[in-house]
């Protein structure tokens, strides 16, 4: 997806959590096409898509069981995904919500950070 914003400001309609979420085209995860920006004033930016990695909870013993597992390609790990300047993650919920959710990059609570890993540009 692209970052769509108003030349001299953001386009209001279209940023933060919906621009991250592909939202602001024509339908879920469509980008408008090049006229529609045009008549928008809307400049076509690319930004930085990463991946955190957390150890899943924040116990010392599963930080250093993860540490032995990742040796071995595997671990107890939880990520995010940090696009448009928010990390969007997941969590089950028993109240009939989606489960996703954002918080501050590289700052997941209830999870210990452990790296980033990034995974390219967005289009």
């Amino acid at each position: 997806q692209v970052s769509l914003g108003r030349a001299g400001g953001l386009n209001a309609s279209c940023h933060g959590r919906w621009a991250a979420m592909g939202a602001c085209g024509s339908r879920l995860g469509e980008s408008p096409g090049p006229g529609w920006q045009r008549s928008q004033g809307l400049v076509l930016t690319q930004v930085p898509v990463t991946l955190h990695i957390y150890d899943v909870g924040t116990s010392e013993e599963v930080q250093a069981l993860n540490r032995v597992l990742r040796v071995l390609g595997t671990g107890m790990f939880h990520c995010g995904v940090e696009v448009f300047g928010r990390e969007w993650s997941y969590r089950g919920t028993v109240s009939g919500g989606t489960g996703v959710f954002s918080c501050r990059p590289r700052h997941c609570e209830g999870h210990s950070y452990f790296e980033t890993v990034p995974i390219g540009m967005t289009r």
